[in-house]
């Protein structure tokens, strides 16, 4: 999909719960291209072992320890390695992809406390880093069209629209490339690490882009 849209990509495998392998993940990307300056995190967005649902007292929390590190802790190892690459050079961007522009977040206690940790974990990371100038945000996606919810409904990214037929909600979903131009409209600002420190959806922050540069291509990828 990257090539397809004229840029370059390197598939790299990396344990980002092992902190060394984080560790020369970013080493190589600083060796090979002399600078870092994005990071967009969405390590274990879809973990299975948060996929359980209902009450938190019911929850089974057998692998707890597991799930957070791998759906928490990873985001901090590589947060952490991404921004000593960054001060330095005082510019750089690191967006935290969670889920709902709100407190909350739903599924059961692990996905509760992972989705609303790695949103305090940007707002820390925004206020650290700013006097450096580097930026930190949290982006949430809406009704995301990601593989695992296509092939939960039985489609795929030619036909997602014969999913409405089950859940017309799906019919207001969004394509992954919309989360892509917003991190990429954000990356594009000179200054982002001058504005205010909030908790923004997708669509919300697109407006302020619009507004900025109403001829770029941000639209909704309702049509994607």
């Amino acid at each position: 999909m990257i090539v397809g849209a004229g840029g370059a990509a390197v598939p790299i495998r990396v344990d980002h719960t092992v902190e060394s392998e984080v560790a020369a993940l970013v080493r190589r990307a600083t060796d090979e291209h002399g600078r870092l300056d994005v990071l967009v995190n969405s390590i274990a967005g879809e973990e299975p072992l948060m996929r359980q649902y209902g009450s938190f007292w019911e929850a089974d929390l057998t692998h707890a320890d597991v799930a957070l590190r791998q759906a928490l802790v990873s985001h901090m190892l590589t947060a952490k390695h991404a921004a000593t690459a960054m001060v330095p050079r005082t510019r750089g961007l690191i967006v935290e992809v969670t889920e709902a522009d709100t407190l909350g977040a739903g599924g059961n206690p692990i996905a509760w406390s992972v989705k609303l940790a790695i949103k305090g974990l940007a707002l820390n990371m925004a206020t650290e880093l700013r006097a450096h100038g580097v930026t930190a945000v949290a982006v949430t996606p809406g009704f995301l069209r990601s593989e695992a919810m296509l092939e939960h409904f039985g489609v795929t990214a030619d036909n997602w629209r014969d999913a409405g037929a089950k859940d017309s909600n799906f019919l207001e979903s969004e394509s992954p490339l919309f989360v892509g131009r917003a991190v990429a409209a954000l990356a594009a600002d000179a200054r982002p690490h001058r504005a205010p420190v909030e908790l923004l959806g997708i669509e919300p922050r697109l407006r302020v882009y619009r507004r900025r540069w109403p001829t770029a291509r941000l639209g909704r990828q309702g049509t994607a």
